[in-house]
């Protein structure tokens, strides 16, 4: 993903009781949010709109 500074942004992986922001944009198909998430891990997503 490139966050629009010519670098690429790292990967996100998230430790019990951390929390990340990350901007989904609703119109396209994919969304690259550099968020690593981990088979047999559960996690709790939530969203707000404009």
């Amino acid at each position: 993903m490139n966050n629009g500074l010519g670098n690429a942004s790292p990967i996100i992986s998230l430790e019990i009781g951390h929390n990340v922001v990350v901007e989904i944009q609703s119109r396209p198909k994919w969304n690259d949010t550099r968020l690593n998430v981990r088979k047999g891990e559960r996690y709790l997503l939530s969203a707000t709109g404009c």
